[in-house]
Order: structure tokens, then C-alpha cells, then sequence
């Protein structure tokens, strides 16, 4: 898993189609620390999860990984195989916003909303995204 890191982190953002279309780098790094910011300091009270939930929720997180790549392991990859060679960063979307869960509710105050600076870079993500996309197909 560690060896391709780099296959994982710009799949989960980042790659486009056949795997053939790519964000930039800078842009991959700064969609990962926004999302890391907006889970340490978003504000929304509405949930609040305690150190057993948070534990929990890690521990599931882990399960259905190593699930996953077990089964990509089982259904790819030649017996005697130390790496998975077909998984893909995309298969992980639907686990990592787990992640963000396990650092909510910090105690911690910004002055900045960082709901309005999400918002615009997302605006700012998908239309470079779509040029990406463009350049690519057209």
C-alpha cells in the first residue's frame, strides 16, 4: 500500500477518465489541506462525536480498507503478489470523508469562515477541473 502512496493520493483527487487526465500537483496539495481544514476547523455543532465514536469510527475505517484491498488483492493479483497493482485512489471515496469525521469538533476558533473559502475553491476546483477535462477530449 505505502509503495504506491502516489497512486492514491492523486487518484483520490486528481485523475480524470482513463487515468490519463491529471490535475496538477499544487492543486491536488492544496484540495487535500482544504479539506483537512475545513474538518479541523469547521463549526458545525449540530454533530458532536466523542473519543468511542471517534474510535470507532477509525476502527471501521480500517476494517473496510483492509477489506478492500483484500479483495482487490484476491480478484487481481497473481499468487505471491507483494502489490496491488490495479487499486485506484477513486475506490477510497467513499471511506476517507470518515476521516474527516474522526477530526471534527476541535476546539479550535478561526476568524476566517472556512465555509466560504471552501465554497470558492470548490468553484475554483471545478472549472479548472472541466478545462483539464477539455483539453484533454477536445
Amino acid at each position: 500500500m505505502f509503495s504506491s502512496f502516489e497512486m492514491y493520493f492523486t487518484g483520490y483527487i486528481g485523475t480524470f477518465g482513463w487515468l490519463d487526465a491529471y490535475l496538477p500537483l499544487w492543486l491536488i496539495i492544496l484540495s487535500y489541506l482544504i479539506l483537512f481544514f475545513t474538518a479541523l476547523l469547521g463549526d458545525d455543532d449540530k454533530f458532536i462525536f466523542n473519543r468511542f465514536d471517534k474510535y470507532l469510527i477509525a476502527s471501521i475505517v480500517l476494517i473496510v480498507t483492509v477489506v478492500l484491498l483484500f479483495s482487490q488483492y484476491l480478484s487481481w493479483c497473481c499468487v505471491g503478489d507483494s502489490i496491488i497493482h490495479t487499486i485506484q485512489g477513486r475506490y477510497f471515496i467513499p471511506i476517507f470523508p470518515l476521516l474527516f469525521v474522526i477530526l471534527s469538533n476541535w476546539k479550535l476558533k478561526w476568524r476566517l469562515n472556512i465555509k466560504y473559502i471552501a465554497a470558492s475553491f470548490q468553484i475554483f476546483l471545478l472549472t479548472y477541473s472541466i478545462y483539464v477535462l477539455i483539453i484533454r477530449y477536445y
